[in-house]
């Protein structure tokens, strides 16, 4: 596989593909990569407007399926979350900058970052036996700590919890479901308590810290302003702007897919509750393929500005994430010699999605797999062969 994607960036680099060449290499790495995998991928690639959507199975490629069939998006969710609130930004319903606070009930207090100054509480040392005996004696001075006056205190404001700044966890620590849904059972009540009892360390804005709980507050925030709930707020401002009619939470069961672990056992189908604005969310390919088109779209419209505005990198990355670039959403990577891509990823249980593209020459691929296991590798390759190559 890795040597196939290999080939391919050099077939990118020396531009020969062709429009033919692009299909070929879709097809080739759809097939290798599903040869030992079980489930169906679907592989959407636009090139301004010309689009295919190709699928495999472990056989090679196949016919495309019922159109209403869904995938699960998992982390890929997190961009429509953003979107929203982006929407909901440049609508003058809130500030990008807004505290978390003001968006919550008023007896759910939010953390607060506080500089402390910590001083002795006494001139000279004191000295306290260790021991019942006595032999082993310590020095040390008792040290009083206070908010500094000075500092100002930090709260933790939406576009903190839209570009993972905002010091949250990766997932709340009172989680009480089992280890293959962790998710279940979660109520927002036990949100609320985690909250309440969250003290932050280090100050907010600066360290990245993918937060898959910053993200469901966030939507928590917005659906509070909107007095809405959430799945009704995301269809009347994007989804059904954008025409996708087959995209949202809880699709009925039939129309899913079975889902695979990496290893080849079945998985189990994701019921994420509270954190579903964050990884919950299922669609289809040809959906996909819709939000695909208005992430590149030359089109002047309020939908698509309000996806050029998600695009914009608000924190450079450093260490060994150095060249990443985190928006609202998404991450923003330099590909091959000069190619700026804006992407997001997902994998649960028992799928995976990832969509990239690069706004300059408008071109751009979706993946879904009813697999648990990474393409990037793949959709990488063929957007570096976009790059030099009309579809």
């Amino acid at each position: 596989m890795n040597r196939l994607v290999a080939l391919l960036i050099i077939c990118c680099v020396t531009g020969n593909a062709g429009a033919q060449g692009v299909l070929a290499a879709a097809d080739s790495l759809g097939k290798s990569w599903m040869m030992d995998k079980p489930g169906l991928m679907a592989v959407g690639i636009i090139d301004n407007d010309r689009s295919r959507m190709l699928f495999f199975d472990r056989k090679g490629a196949v016919p495309a399926p019922d159109s209403m069939v869904a995938f699960e998006l998992g982390g890929l969710s997190e961009a429509f979350t953003c979107i929203l609130y982006a929407d909901m930004v440049l609508r003058g319903q809130l500030g990008d900058d807004d505290p978390l606070r003001d968006f919550l009930p008023m007896e759910v207090t939010t953390p607060i970052y506080e500089k402390v100054i910590c001083r002795p509480a006494r001139a000279t040392g004191y000295e306290e036996p260790l021991s019942e005996q006595g032999e082993v004696r310590v020095r040390f001075t008792p040290l009083v700590c206070l908010p500094d006056p000075s500092a100002v205190p930090q709260p933790i404001r939406l576009c903190y919890l839209g570009t993972h700044t905002s010091g949250l966890p990766y997932l709340p620590d009172n989680m009480t479901g089992p280890d293959r849904n962790p998710y279940a059972g979660y109520t927002i009540g036990h949100l609320y308590d985690f909250i309440r009892a969250f003290r932050l360390e280090n100050p907010i804005g600066f360290d990245y810290r993918h937060s898959e709980l910053g993200i469901a507050l966030l939507a928590h925030a917005l659906e509070r302003k909107a007095e809405m709930p959430f799945a009704e707020l995301l269809s009347a401002y994007v989804l059904d702007s954008l025409g996708m009619r087959q995209t949202g939470f809880n699709l009925a069961p039939e129309r899913m897919l079975p889902g695979f672990k990496g290893d080849g056992s079945p998985a189990l189908q994701t019921a994420a509750g509270v954190m579903a604005p964050a990884v919950g969310m299922q669609s289809t390919l040809p959906d996909m393929m819709k939000f695909l088109a208005a992430n590149v779209s030359r089109r002047k419209q309020h939908v698509v500005n309000v996806l050029d505005y998600t695009h914009n990198p608000r924190i450079m990355l450093e260490g060994p994430r150095q060249g990443t670039e985190i928006a609202l959403g998404w991450k923003v990577t330099a590909l091959g010699d000069s190619a700026r891509v804006v992407w997001n990823a997902g994998m649960t249980e028992g799928f995976s999605a990832w969509t990239g593209f690069n706004e300059a020459n408008h071109t751009g691929v979706v993946i879904l797999s009813s697999t648990a296991a990474d393409a990037g590798k793949v959709g990488e390759a063929l957007i570096l062969l976009l790059m030099r190559n009309r579809l």
